[in-house]
């Protein structure tokens, strides 16, 4: 797997905006005002903020333009989610690096990723922990079937049965694998490693145990 994914001109990035909130929202000073000055520089992401802040969801009597205020009506720790949510499914399922498959794994990653952090409340499990495991749980295949796209030199179309019986064979050693090369906590390339072995030896229980329910449950809707 590692000399697969050796051979791949560029793995899977995460978007430097990703990157940022993940760094700053880690920080025991974070605010709204901090976190705003990140999102303003996406415009598509700041109207998405906007947009989910004056819905009815949240209540809201009067329009909001403020991105902080926004920010604050909808919580950072919804705020981040939101975000992720929204960069990762609109920087990560480019057709032509992906193929077809690309946008479903990161529609499913989003569900586990919800699903994750509802089992992890219920539990009282680190939500924030189990809601980014969740999100990123899949993320290998995405690094596979790019690799395994390149290697084969296949420009449109999808990669065949036999390839992504390989994709979903070795997606979890994989994503692993790249959770250390994004510098993620090492809890998330735990989780991602064993959330389809959440008896292995040094699996981290609850949290992935968390995912693999979320992502069992997934599958079957």
């Amino acid at each position: 797997i590692k000399q697969l994914l050796a051979g791949t001109g560029d793995l899977p990035v995460l978007p430097e905006i990703a990157i940022k909130l993940m760094d700053e929202l880690r920080s025991p000073n974070v605010t709204a005002a901090r976190i705003a000055q990140y999102v303003k520089k996406d415009p598509i992401l700041a109207a998405a903020v906007l947009r989910v802040a004056n819905s009815a969801l949240y209540g809201g009597r009067s329009q909001i333009t403020d991105l902080a205020f926004a920010m604050s009506r909808i919580g950072l720790m919804q705020t981040r989610k939101l975000i992720l949510a929204l960069v990762l499914r609109s920087k990560m399922s480019d057709t032509n690096v992906y193929g077809s498959v690309g946008a479903q794994v990161l529609d499913h990653s989003l569900a586990v990723a919800f699903g994750s952090r509802l089992v992890a409340e219920a539990a009282r499990v680190d939500a924030e922990d189990a809601f980014l495991c969740g999100l990123l749980h899949d993320f290998g295949k995405l690094a596979l079937i790019k690799a395994l796209r390149e290697s084969a030199g296949i420009r449109n179309g999808d990669l065949s049965a036999d390839q992504m019986a390989l994709v979903d064979e070795h997606h979890a050693q994989a994503g692993s694998l790249l959770a250390t090369r994004w510098g993620l906590p090492e809890l998330v390339g735990l989780v991602i490693r064993d959330h389809h072995r959440c008896d292995a030896p040094g699996a981290p229980q609850p949290s992935t145990a968390c995912v693999s329910l979320a992502d069992a449950t997934a599958h079957k809707l």
